[in-house]
């Protein structure tokens, strides 16, 4: 090859590199093509509801006064809420013969269960702000002089009928109060009387 064309082949390639960066800034927009970073979105809001396909309520997650709350609904009565007051569960049974409703709380106080009669729930559903301590099983603290934990059992007139662990018992014949430990066991029959009770009462 000879010197000349050796130049000229040089040039050539020189000016077809220039030409090739230079055509595609021409005819393309490369910010068209630059891919850009995601930034996140803030949102600021002191509640978020979720809406189903019929315009009904499913979640709601925000603040509710000082208390923080997370509320999930199947419907009105089945519900699922969380507050800074525990965690509540209430499921609706229509036409079930025992109970028409059930509710169990989880609090800082401990566990609750009720079992709701067809009366009753009507009842409560015309005073929603009904604060009856009616409740068929219990598990927290006691209510004796004695602080302690406990499981409380009661029938469905809410009449209690075994207590695992502290207690106060009232003794008829000398109209005193006696408090059982926390390791006891105490029977009642539906009048309220003991008629079993471990360790035993001497």
């Amino acid at each position: 090859m000879k010197k000349n064309q050796f130049l000229l082949l040089l040039t050539v390639m020189f000016l077809g590199g220039i030409i090739g960066g230079s055509l595609p800034n021409l005819w393309f927009n490369n910010a068209v093509y630059a891919v850009n970073k995601a930034t996140p979105t803030i949102v600021k809001a002191s509640e978020f509801i979720v809406i189903g396909d019929n315009g009904e309520v499913i979640c709601t997650l925000g603040q509710s006064g000082l208390s923080f709350v997370m509320k999930i609904d199947k419907d009105i009565a089945n519900k699922v809420e969380l507050n800074g007051f525990g965690l509540n569960i209430q499921q609706e049974n229509p036409g079930y013969w025992r109970h028409e409703r059930t509710e169990t709380k989880i609090s800082p106080y401990g566990l609750t269960y009720k079992a709701y009669s067809k009366k009753e729930k009507e009842r409560v559903d015309k005073l929603p702000f009904d604060f009856s301590e009616n409740f068929n099983i219990k598990i927290g603290d006691s209510n004796s002089s004695t602080p302690g934990p406990a499981i409380t059992l009661s029938d469905s007139k809410y009449n209690e009928r075994m207590i695992i662990g502290s207690t106060d018992l009232h003794i008829p014949k000398s109209d005193s109060t006696m408090s059982r430990p926390t390791a006891s066991i105490v029977m009642f029959n539906d009048k309220g009387s003991v008629v079993w009770d471990a360790p035993r009462d001497k």
